[in-house]
């Protein structure tokens, strides 16, 4: 930015890297020479409109991080809907059948957010690479609740209601580590 906005953007941008910020007071002086050149209206109105880029800019991210929750949520009652028709309805094993649901849940979870979520990210690599490249990334959340299904049911209680916190717990564990890899690697800016 190069209007009055700049102290704005530079506070944002560093803000959505974690940086850390303290406030430290300043002296105001008079001018000596010259006079403020900021309260012309083109300078006004240079930063009003930055000043709105800005906020469209970062209020699309909270609206993306939305779409990334209703996505999740949609992929999640896939994968529940899944998992109950393998482990009781077929009565595979929790730990198979959660596998297997999860395969159903990172599909449509990847077409949602190709479509939806990250639609104005689209990688180049679209296709079968991008979907890989997004596979790769996901596959940790299945095997993070397998494992998790794997103790739960042979270390612990393996009743209905604790296999299905099992699954429920890894779940949690990998929208966390889907949302922030694939923030960085499939769809990033």
């Amino acid at each position: 930015s190069k209007s009055g906005a700049v102290c704005t953007e530079l506070v944002l941008k560093l803000q959505s890297t974690g940086a850390n910020f303290v406030e430290v007071g300043v002296n105001h002086y008079p001018r000596l020479h010259g006079s403020s050149q900021f309260f012309k209206f083109k300078r006004l109105k240079e930063t009003f409109i930055e000043e709105l880029r800005l906020y469209m800019e970062f209020k699309n991210e909270y609206i993306r991080r939305l779409e990334f929750l209703l996505v999740g949520f949609t992929s999640l009652v896939i994968q529940a809907i899944f998992f109950e028709l393998f482990y009781l309805g077929l009565k595979i094993t929790p730990t198979i059948s959660s596998i297997i649901a999860d395969q159903f849940a990172i599909l449509s979870s990847y077409v949602l957010n190709e479509s939806i979520t990250f639609s104005d990210r689209k990688a180049h690599n679209l296709g079968l690479r991008n979907l890989l490249k997004y596979y790769l990334i996901v596959i940790f959340s299945t095997f993070l609740q397998a494992g998790l299904m794997y103790i739960g049911t042979n270390y612990f209680v393996n009743s209905i209601f604790f296999v299905h916190l099992y699954l429920l717990l890894g779940i949690i564990v990998g929208i966390f580590w889907n949302y922030t890899l694939q923030n960085i690697f499939i769809w990033k800016r």
